[in-house]
């Protein structure tokens, strides 16, 4: 158009209707053609060599660098062999058929990226131990730590020991949450299945599935933005004051390299307790969780200070906002959401008043937008910020979250056995596993499969006593597992999340 003005003032309108035309042909034949000819390689299925990171990628990637080590596990104990060459390549079809997967992650100064991988069919994705040490061997694998810019992204091992084989798929955060790593591990498990009758088969290619949070956002209308923001406004509130929190003892000025996993299983008797016991006082096994964590911290710390705020925070899965609860791609669609007693008074009671508490405290946030609160004022920051300054903010914010951030866990969600369908061997049980976080921060996650419960937790054993941890997480529920006969003939929930 500046061409056209141009023209007008210089040669008079014929000349200038002349080249608007010349114009409006060249635009629509660049707009209707390719700017650069495909081989027969290059259809329009072939994966990208680059692929656009979104605004969690960098929330995530920033919590690894000051957070923790950022890895997940799924592991699935099985009563037979698993045939290692065929969960190798279905491994290998995972990362085609999720493209994300098969890529390392570059932490571009301006814009972080997925780079795809040229060596995907000569790295060994997983590998084989025999052992007599089954725990000890499967605690020095998950805490073994992986670089998302150099490693691959997901990585596998099978133990065989006398009880069967156990598998353990380590998949960087960077990729997935909780929702996602159950996603994952169902699509290896379809793909594992069907290469035993077919070893030809292959996963289709998920292209065109959106990994960013948009796929939440555009679920709220503008309607919606002042109450979000008013929630925004609560939950900052709720975990951040007053400036003071339950901390667990650490030894400060370490290096954060002494990892070890602390477990605790639940029977599916010990677990059809709590579940009763829930039904009983209306409430999800969620609010049980999330009580019994608090009343540990308080139980195994003795705070004296009348002072000290009494909250707690857990992650809620924001695929509760899909209509199929399913999201169109592998990515981190969690966020964050707590609760607060009012008094020491709710804690030092019985265990139904605390549960009463936090219930009808998570019951108003999931009637107001429950984790769509502050996703309203962080993903424009770091959508539009260079990577370099977000940086910058997360470091100052990280440290004033050491002193600001309450008793955190995470419901991983049930594992449901359909899920695992491996089409022969049989699972005897699965958990999944939260990553190793740096004190003074302590974040167990909690799973279950099938009637079973798993609580794990990630430390650094040189900073943190494991002892500590250990008494808080055998103090969860010792209330109400302590009195079994009770809760006969009450019918059960099923484990859920925060739905």
């Amino acid at each position: 158009m500046f061409l056209c003005l141009a023209l007008v003032a210089c040669r008079g309108v014929r000349y200038a209707a002349g080249a608007c035309l010349f114009v409006r042909f060249v635009v629509g034949f660049v707009m209707t053609r390719p700017l650069f000819s495909s081989s027969a390689s290059e259809s329009a299925t072939a994966i990208p060599k680059r692929l656009p990171s979104v605004t969690f990628d960098k929330v995530v990637f920033l919590m690894y660098e000051f957070l923790g080590d950022l890895q997940v596990h799924c592991v699935v104990d099985v009563e037979e062999s698993l045939d290692l060459l065929r969960m190798r390549r279905a491994i290998r079809l995972t990362m085609d058929a999720e493209p994300v997967l098969g890529c390392r992650f570059v932490a571009s100064v301006w814009r972080p990226y997925w780079e795809r991988r040229e060596d995907l069919d000569t790295l060994e994705l997983c590998d084989l131990v025999e052992t007599k040490d089954r725990d000890g061997d499967l605690d020095r694998y998950l805490c073994r730590p992986t670089d998302p810019c150099v490693d691959p992204i997901v990585q596998a091992r099978i133990f065989r020991h006398d009880q069967g084989d156990t598998l353990c798929l380590k998949v960087h955060h960077l990729n997935a949450d909780g929702g996602a790593l159950k996603q994952y591990a169902s699509l290896l498990a379809h793909a594992y299945k069907k290469l035993a009758d077919d070893p030809a088969f292959v996963l289709p290619v998920n292209l065109h599935g959106r990994r960013e949070v948009d796929q939440i956002l555009e679920r709220f209308g503008w309607r919606d933005f002042f109450p979000r923001l008013r929630r925004a406004w609560r939950d900052l509130s709720q975990r951040f004051w007053p400036p003071r929190n339950l901390r667990l003892p650490f030894r400060a000025r370490l290096p954060n390299t002494e990892r070890t996993y602390i477990l605790r299983h639940f029977s599916p008797q010990e677990v059809a307790v709590l579940q009763r016991y829930a039904r009983m006082h209306d409430a999800t096994m969620n609010d049980m969780l999330m009580t019994a964590y608090l009343r540990a911290w308080y139980r195994v710390l003795a705070p004296t200070d009348p002072r000290t705020p009494l909250r707690v925070m857990a992650t809620v899965d924001l695929r509760r906002y899909l209509p199929s609860r399913q999201a169109e791609a592998l990515c981190n669609l969690s966020n964050f959401f707590g609760a607060k007693l009012p008094s020491h008074e709710d804690i030092t009671s019985d265990f139904s008043r605390t549960l009463a508490v936090i219930h009808k405290q998570v019951e108003e946030q999931k009637q107001s937008y429950i984790g769509a609160g502050d996703i309203l004022l962080m993903v424009p920051l770091l959508r539009y910020l260079p990577y370099a300054l977000s940086r910058m903010v997360f470091r100052y914010t990280f440290r004033l979250a050491d002193a600001l951030l309450p008793p955190t866990m995470t419901n991983m969600g049930q594992i449901e056995p359909a899920a695992l369908d491996l089409g022969g061997p049989t699972v005897r049980n699965a958990f999944l596993t939260a990553s190793v976080i740096y004190a003074p921060h302590f974040a167990p996650a909690i799973s279950g499969y099938d009637q079973q419960m798993t609580i794990s937790a990630g430390i650094c054993s040189e900073i943190v006593d494991p002892t500590l941890v250990q008494r808080i997480l055998q103090e969860m529920f010792s209330e109400i597992l302590a009195d079994v006969p009770a809760f006969e003939g009450v019918p059960a929930p099923s484990l859920r999340g925060a739905d």
